[in-house]
């Protein structure tokens, strides 16, 4: 049985790296057919343990693959991300804030988070 199906049946381990591989597993077709839907399934286990996948489930989001399409949750899974440090998160969601995009625009939170993701 590959990995990513040995997961299925632990529930990832309830590991954030090895719930993470999973998804990534889905996402590039590794040892499984590829699928969107899957990888964003369970991204969205790694994001919900507090993983970096917060980011990569904001992408899924903004681009609604394996995902509907919404903008509010892209920036909300990016602030999550963002809140951990992850500072191309805090870019992405400096542009969403800029101009207002799954967000309610705000210059000055643009420009908080921009200066967070320099640090």
């Amino acid at each position: 049985m590959c990995r990513a199906e040995w997961g299925k049946s632990r529930g990832g381990c309830g590991r954030k790296p090895a719930t993470f591989a999973h998804a990534s597993a889905y996402a590039l077709g590794k040892g499984v057919e590829q699928s969107d839907v899957k990888a964003a399934e369970w991204l969205l286990k790694a994001a919900d343990l507090g993983h970096e996948a917060q980011y990569n489930l904001a992408g899924l989001h903004n681009h609604g693959k394996g995902v509907e399409q919404s903008d509010a949750k892209a920036a909300e899974w990016w602030l999550k991300a963002a809140e951990l440090g992850h500072a191309e998160a805090q870019r992405n969601l400096a542009v969403c804030y800029r101009i207002g995009n799954g967000v309610e625009q705000s210059d000055a939170k643009a420009a908080d988070w921009t200066r967070k993701s320099a640090e």
